[in-house]
This record gives structure tokens, C-alpha cells and sequence, in this order.
């Protein structure tokens, strides 16, 4: 008897993931196709995935949109993929309410059913990619791997998503992903236990985290951490924040835990805090810049977590770039800005997009040093008064980030006061401009906009992958204007600034 071999598939969600969403989308005009989707639909149909379109369309059912509608812009969509050798194999619509309770809304698995009995699929081998949490939902249910984007409604919804699931900038880099990774997470967990088996010979690692991409070492072995500073160009006067898997841990590093520390664990671990606290001796003086202090961190990644508990050993780890740099949020950011100089475990994107939040608790008051992705307000509701400022105590920084120079693109940028100012000067294709929300007023061909609601979480987690991507471009310069300067915006407006500073050259 011949075994007939089952089809491995890509389950895709239309709007905010193949085409820009713009709600009820009625009209072949109003279809805009993501920068680069061709290419990588492409990729994943030679590499023998047969590719579906799973979507919901509840503008059916308020009435913004008729089933004609829809199918007569489904049709088009279809006619543009064919003619760049695309094939979607089916349509899969939810016409419904979310009250109507129907079998076939994401992420109920009425469609999935009937796609694995007319395509003969095995879900273990397939993906589905989506920017809400219903498509990763959908995946879980039907035991295939769900693969989140941040463009769409993505980053809007992030906060309603497990922290364990996978999270990518857009399709492009879910697709490298599957393509690095045809076992799923099998193949992550394989280079987890690598990570975990270089780090214990001595090597540095880059690891994903909430926050941005660490390039980590054993934080008690001297000789692996300076590695970190030789792979990385960085001063041996710019302290390293050892990160933790779990509050035992953190005895290895500390003897003092006071009150106020543990408040803080329990409200924002793991979390992008870092804590600074007095140091065991143990702790090499190479670490912490010859401080007496240590910065502590648990980082919110399963990823991280994992390679730090079977490594046995909080890792000291800086962000995996090339000093002074734009820090990176994916992977294939580390490859390109470190050149093969270390192993990279590919997490998908950072979910927070800024650095941690790094708090001093070695003054009568607790002092902010960097403000990063965990607010000065959120921090004051759990233990009261705090303040913010350079530590001027040590002779060394006391934490990192605290360069004047840093964060910077290679191309330079320039921070103007607001909107207005871009206009008035830099309304030209001869810059690029990157936005909190977007202005009609200002028409240049290289535009990014970090959030279309203006919402500075969703800002933060676009800021690096939207810089780095501006500076591919090779124009003049790089505009952006001052953030609202509370919450996440005293976090985006400290980065914007350091990097300002750097890329002046």
C-alpha cells in the first residue's frame, strides 16, 4: 500500500497582513499590497506550501460591505497574485458577527476542517499568519503554529496575546522564519539547547527578548563577557545588566532585597525593569564597570527564560549591536550589524521594541536612570514617589544607555520640534520621515508611521525596525519630531535624542 504524502499549507489573513487594512474594503482601489508580500508569498509556495486565505469580513454583516463586494476585491486579489505566479488554493470568508456564533468565524475550526479534507494537509508542517490574536488562536486549536505581525491591527492588539506566542515585524519576516524554521518550534528548541551548550563553553549568544535582541555570556566567567565587549566595540566603562531566570538567581548576584525590590519584582517580573542593587563580591567587578552595584533583570521572553535556566547561569547581556548603534529587534538585525561574529537564536521580534527601564534602589529614593518599557508612572503607582536622573555617585555609569551618543543610524537624524517644522523644512523626497501619526500635509515618498492612533506602545515597538529601515534608504537625512513626553514617549524621545547626538559624524 502507497502512502500518500500529506501537503504542508499557509493559512494567511487578508487585511492588515497580505493588503493594508482599511476597514470595508469594497473597491479594487482600495487595495494595497505590503511592501515585499510578492516575494514572499513566492518563497513559501517554492519551498512546497500550498497557501489559503482565512479571513473574517464582519463589514458583511453590519452592512458596510455586500458578499459581492467582498468576493468581486477577493477575485482581484487573486488576479494580481496569479500574475506574479501566486497561487492561493482557496478562500476561506466569514461573512458573520462575532454575536451570530457561527462554526466558521476565527478561531472556531470549521475551515481548517475542510481545508485538511480536500487538500490532504498536515497541520503539524503548517502556519497560519495573522496580526490578531484570533489567527494564532485558530492556529492553536488545530495544533498548527500561529505566527503574529505587527503591521495591520497588530500592534494595537499585541497586549491581548499570550507573551509566549511568536511575534514579527510583517510577512516578509514571518516567512524568513518558517523558512529557517520548517519544524516550527522544533527547530527553535534546537537552537535553544545550542545556545545553552556555547554559552557553557564560553561563547557569547544573542537572545531574544521583550525589549530589544541581548547578546549574552555566562555573567561569572570573565573571559566570555569580554568577548561580548570585543564582539560589540563597547567601552569597558559601560556597565552590563545580568539577566535572570527565576528569584534564585538573583541571590547569586545580590544579598540586599529590600522591600521596595521586591515590590517592584512582583508588580513588573519578568518585565522590562531593570533593578540596580548592591553586588556580591562573586560578581566580577568586569560586569558591573568596577560599581559596587549590580543591574538585575528577568526578562519577559519564554525564549530567553528557557536559555537562561538550562545554561544554569544569569547571563550578562547587552543589546547585540555594534556600539553606539540602532539596537536590533529581530535576528536577522543581529546577522547583518555583527557579521557571523556570534550564534543568534531567531525569537521573532521584540514585542516591547525599547530597552528596559533601569531603576536605582541604592539612594534614599529611588531614581529612574533610564526610562525604557516600563513608565515612570506605572513605577510610582506601586511604590510612591520616584525621581529620574544621571547617577552621578560612581565614577562609572551606573547603567547603561546613558551615553549621549547611542542608538544612532548611520544616516544622520535630525529631531525637529513638531510636525510643522518638518513641513516647513524637510517636506522633501530628499529625507525620510518617520511620524507618530501620520500628517496628508506632508508627501514624501519615504513616510513611516510608528502608530495611525498616535498610541506611543505601539509606537515604541515599531521605533528601531522603522529606523533601521529608513536608513537603507541612503537619503540626506532622517527626520522625526519630538513625542509626547509622558509614558513610553520619555523612553522614544531619550532614544531619538542619543541618537540624534550619535549620528552626527
Amino acid at each position: 500500500m502507497t502512502l500518500v504524502q500529506k501537503n504542508k499549507a499557509i493559512f494567511l489573513d487578508r487585511d492588515g497582513n497580505v493588503i493594508h487594512d482599511k476597514g470595508a474594503i469594497i473597491s479594487n482601489e482600495q487595495v494595497v499590497f505590503y511592501e515585499g508580500v510578492f516575494e514572499s508569498l513566492k518563497k513559501l509556495q517554492d519551498a512546497g506550501y500550498l497557501l489559503f486565505m482565512i479571513s473574517n469580513q464582519m463589514c458583511i454583516a453590519t452592512g458596510d460591505a455586500t458578499i459581492a463586494e467582498v468576493d468581486a476585491v477577493n477575485d482581484y486579489i487573486d488576479c494580481v497574485l496569479k500574475e506574479h505566479d501566486i497561487v492561493i488554493k482557496d478562500w476561506y470568508i466569514c461573512p458573520h458577527h462575532p454575536d451570530d456564533n457561527c462554526l466558521c468565524r476565527k478561531p472556531k475550526k470549521y475551515f481548517i476542517d475542510k481545508a485538511v479534507a480536500e487538500y490532504n494537509l498536515d497541520l503539524s508542517k503548517s502556519f497560519i499568519i495573522g496580526d490578531h490574536p484570533s489567527d494564532v488562536k485558530t492556529a492553536e486549536f488545530n495544533s498548527m503554529t500561529g505566527l503574529y505581525v505587527l503591521t495591520g491591527h497588530g500592534a494595537k492588539h499585541l497586549d491581548l496575546l499570550d507573551a509566549n506566542e511568536l511575534v514579527f515585524h510583517n510577512i516578509n519576516t514571518a516567512t524568513q522564519w518558517i523558512l529557517k524554521h520548517p519544524n516550527s518550534i522544533a527547530d527553535l528548541e534546537a537552537e535553544i539547547v545550542e545556545g545553552v551548550e556555547r554559552l557553557k563553553a564560553g561563547e557569547a549568544v544573542a537572545l531574544p527578548t521583550e525589549t530589544v535582541y541581548g547578546l549574552g555570556a555566562d555573567a561569572f566567567n570573565v573571559d566570555a563577557v569580554k568577548k561580548i565587549f570585543t564582539i560589540k566595540g563597547r567601552p569597558m566603562n559601560n556597565p552590563l545588566i545580568v539577566h535572570v531566570a527565576n528569584y534564585e538567581q538573583v541571590k547569586y548576584l545580590t544579598a540586599e532585597i529590600p522591600d521596595v525590590a521586591k515590590k517592584l519584582m512582583d508588580a513588573f517580573w519578568p518585565g522590562p525593569l531593570t533593578i540596580i542593587l548592591p553586588k556580591l563580591d562573586i560578581v566580577p567587578d568586569f560586569v558591573t564597570a568596577n560599581n559596587p552595584t549590580v543591574a538585575i533583570r528577568m526578562p519577559n521572553n519564554r525564549w530567553a527564560l528557557k536559555l537562561i535556566a538550562d545554561a544554569d547561569t544569569p547571563l550578562a547581556a547587552p543589546s547585540a549591536n555594534a556600539f553606539g548603534c540602532t539596537s536590533p529587534t529581530t535576528a536577522e538585525h543581529v546577522e547583518n550589524q555583527l557579521q557571523n561574529k556570534c550564534f543568534v537564536i531567531d525569537g521573532g521580534a521584540s514585542r516591547v521594541g525599547v530597552e528596559s527601564t533601569v531603576i536605582t534602589l541604592t539612594e534614599d529614593i529611588p531614581k529612574i536612570l533610564r526610562f525604557g518599557g516600563i513608565t515612570q508612572e506605572q513605577i510610582a503607582e506601586i511604590i510612591g514617589r520616584v525621581t529620574s536622573g544621571e547617577n552621578k555617585v560612581h565614577r562609572n555609569f551606573e547603567s547603561p544607555g546613558m551615553l549621549a551618543g547611542h542608538y544612532a543610524p548611520n544616516t544622520q537624524l535630525v529631531i525637529c520640534e513638531d510636525v510643522e517644522q518638518i513641513k516647513k523644512d524637510f517636506n522633501s523626497n530628499d529625507y525620510a520621515i518617520m511620524l507618530l501619526q501620520d500628517d496628508k500635509g506632508i508627501r514624501v515618498k519615504n513616510k513611516i508611521i510608528l502608530s495611525s492612533e498616535g498610541n506611543l506602545v505601539e509606537a515604541a515597538v515599531n521605533l528601531y525596525s522603522s529606523m533601521r529601515y529608513l536608513d537603507t534608504l541612503n537619503c540626506k537625512k532622517i527626520v522625526t519630531h519630538k513625542f509626547p513626553n509622558y509614558g513610553l514617549g520619555l523612553a522614544i524621545n531619550d532614544r531619538l535624542k542619543r541618537a540624534e547626538t550619535g549620528s552626527k559624524k
